[in-house]
């Protein structure tokens, strides 16, 4: 049996992570995306993001097709990192947490792609289900943190 596109982990990760780190990115801000080696020592601020396996629920027949599915939740975790050296606003970390909330809200709903067709292609939805953390961190490493932990849901089938 072939995964379909919804069931592969790879296309949601890269889903998330391509839906908000070009948000991001917009607003002239710099990502840290799991996997990649990045040397970000010299940047003053930057975003972390984790894709986090949570769990499954079984949704049963999931299409009219007779598919079978489960309903997939993870979490993202994102990590603000402000350098305190450079801070020359001290609400600069909870800046940049709104900035992030304001542009992956609960509720927003956005496209699980299918990156091994050619060309990709939707192949579900990702919904926002909840921001379930929001805190500020210790100071560590010469940096403030903001810590936001997102419930992520989508139906994966087979």
């Amino acid at each position: 049996m072939s995964l379909s596109a919804s069931s592969r982990s790879t296309n949601a990760a890269k889903s998330v992570y391509d839906y908000l780190g070009d948000k991001l990115e917009a607003r002239d801000l710099v990502v840290d995306y799991e996997g990649l080696d990045q040397d970000l020592s010299e940047e003053d601020e930057f975003v972390q993001l984790r894709l986090l396996d949570a769990g499954r629920k079984y949704a049963g027949q999931a299409e009219a097709a007779g598919q079978r599915g489960n309903w997939v939740q993870c979490q993202l975790n994102v990590v603000v990192f402000v350098k305190q050296a450079t801070q020359s606003n001290a609400y600069r970390p909870r800046e940049i947490r709104d900035i992030v909330v304001e542009e992956f809200p609960p509720g927003l709903t956005f496209d699980l792609t299918d990156y091994d067709a050619e060309p990709p292609e939707a192949a579900g939805l990702i919904k926002v289900q909840s921001l379930i953390n929001d805190r500020r961190l210790a100071e560590a490493e010469g940096y403030y943190q903001h810590n936001l932990v997102f419930l992520l849901a989508w139906l994966e089938t087979y």
